[in-house]
């Protein structure tokens, strides 16, 4: 095979939690629904082996919504970004401290209030 039929997407790196599992090009699927995934789906990236991209999106979305709810449930942006901070911090500890120290500071939207989360230093 030539290197110009080489896909450059990253490969499935085993990542699972519950039903969801990584898939090559580092999204998850719900591998629980027995239908395979869909390569065109990128809409879960994965907290393992892309933690800098994964809490970068849940960065900009915590921002960026005050209160969500529907069938799968509800909350703010401010739940948004604990939510990610944790999965990221038990998929991939190291990888999410230097992408935590990255980041900087997370103005999570909690209905009509901020919250400053994130503010830890790095170490020096």
């Amino acid at each position: 095979m030539s290197e110009a039929n080489v896909k450059s997407e990253p490969s499935a790196c085993g990542y699972s939690v519950g039903d969801w599992e990584c898939r090559p090009g580092a999204y998850l699927f719900d591998a629980g629904t027995g239908e395979g995934y869909d390569p065109q789906d990128c809409t879960y990236l994965c907290p393992h082996c892309r933690t800098q991209d994964y809490l970068e999106s849940a960065k900009e979305e915590a921002e960026s919504v005050s209160s969500y709810g529907g069938t799968g449930g509800s909350g703010t942006g401010l739940d948004i970004w604990k939510a990610a901070e944790r999965q990221g911090l038990e998929a991939n500890r190291p990888a999410a401290l230097n992408a935590l120290a990255q980041l900087g500071p997370v103005q999570a939207l909690n209905d009509d209030e901020i919250v400053l989360c994130n503010t830890q230093q790095a170490a020096r």
